[in-house]
């Protein structure tokens, strides 16, 4: 049987971390190329290429270093930007992006393109109006109705995410988004939608669906922010409507790939709106296993024998139909400690050892950045900023060893 290899690429750890362990258990050589060294003494991975800097992260893929693998992943969004807006040639780029065509790049890292794209794909999205100018906000808002949500078109993670309820909202907001980084126009201008919100993340391979989980949102670690708590449901108890939505999306996208997908189910008309679709892992990519979904299974039996996710699934009776998860990394540091929701449940030994030893030194950082900082020059301060981090892999290394 063949032996399937994947590269990662990217510089995130939080998004990227679940990646590897989730494509060995499906029977992938992982490979990463990456700027961070945390992923140096995982067991998940064969091979790092540490990169120092985006421009060598570029040169390194320009070598053609990813022709041999049979998946490669962009873990992140600074990543994806960087890859759709460099001169690499556009052979190349397709290659390493996740869609199936260079006619799909126009949705890349944009908001404003993934509103466009679901829209011509039927798929379900708020009500939308391009702000090309600062003056047209008011004006647009108004012709949506409030309550909307205007949006930086190049943003992630919640920032560049405004919700005004009135005209006098927007006012207050130009002063902030003048100031605000990576403000550019034009702007997402976007009806808000009420309800629930549903983290669909979906895996894709030309276009067809080949895994999604069902998480429905509980706590966010600040408004609009990522979320550090859900509930999971078992795809064998879902409805077939939602199969449909979500291959009509993976057509819009033209996904190849990871998808982070949110969708809200509206307390209004009980249906469900799509509303982001990041084409790149997110950090809850793995969590679906506790409910006898693993993405693991889905990727291997679609490499080894193009099967695609149909409906209906089977339900798993060996699992809870739903089930509360916390994130490890999202919650706070007294909340590991004392078990909180459980979450010793779901945590590694990495992610618990990654906290343990890095609430410590993060503490001492904020408190560096507060009475060092302003008393050493610049060159010292950027000296110990350096020895801070390489000591904090150091440690986690050691202590994963």
């Amino acid at each position: 049987m063949k032996q399937f290899k994947a590269l990662l690429i990217g510089s995130d750890p939080g998004l990227m971390q679940p990646i590897p362990a989730i494509l060995g258990r499906a029977g992938f050589v992982v490979d990463v190329i990456s700027q961070s060294k945390i992923f140096q003494h995982s067991n998940s991975i064969a091979h790092l290429i540490y990169v120092s800097t985006q421009e060598e992260l570029l040169e390194t893929i320009a070598s053609n270093v990813f022709s041999s693998y049979d998946l490669v992943v962009i873990g992140d969004d600074i990543t994806l930007q960087l890859i759709v807006q460099s001169d690499l040639p556009d052979q190349t780029k397709l290659k390493l992006l996740p869609v199936i065509s260079s006619a799909y790049y126009f949705h890349l890292f944009s908001k404003i393109g993934l509103s466009h794209a679901l829209e011509t794909g039927h798929v379900l999205t708020p009500q939308f109006r391009i702000a090309h100018e600062t003056s047209e906000l008011i004006p647009l808002a108004d012709t949506l109705g409030y309550p909307v949500v205007i949006k930086i078109d190049a943003s992630f993670g919640g920032h560049g995410v405004f919700i005004c309820d009135s005209d006098q909202d927007i006012s207050d907001l130009l002063s902030k988004l003048l100031r605000y980084p990576n403000f550019r126009l034009p702007l997402l201008v976007q009806k808000k939608i009420e309800g629930t919100t549903l983290d669909l993340s979906a895996f894709y391979q030309d276009g067809k669906l080949i895994h999604f989980c069902h998480a429905t949102e509980i706590k966010t670690t600040y408004p609009l922010g990522p979320s550090y708590l859900r509930t999971y449901t078992q795809l064998g108890i879902l409805d077939k409507e939602l199969y449909l939505e979500l291959t009509a999306l993976g057509q819009a996208l033209g996904a190849n790939g990871f998808v982070n997908l949110e969708s809200i189910w509206s307390s209004v008309d009980g249906r469900r709106y799509f509303t982001e679709a990041d084409m790149r892992p997110n950090a809850w990519h793995d969590y679906s296993r506790y409910v006898g979904n693993d993405l693991a299974t889905a990727i291997k039996a679609y490499f080894e024998n193009a099967q695609t996710l149909e409906y209906p699934q089977a339900i798993e009776t060996n699992f809870p139909r739903t089930l509360v998860i916390p994130h490890v990394s999202r919650l706070k540091f007294w909340e590991l400690l004392i078990n909180r929701y459980g979450v010793w449940k779901f945590a590694t030994r990495q992610q618990v050892i990654r906290r343990i030893i890095g609430h410590p030194i993060s503490m001492l950082n904020s408190i560096a950045n507060r009475y060092v900082q302003p008393a050493v020059p610049q060159s010292v301060w950027m000296g110990l900023l350096k020895f801070s981090k390489a000591l904090k892999v150091k440690l986690i290394y050691l202590f994963l060893s």
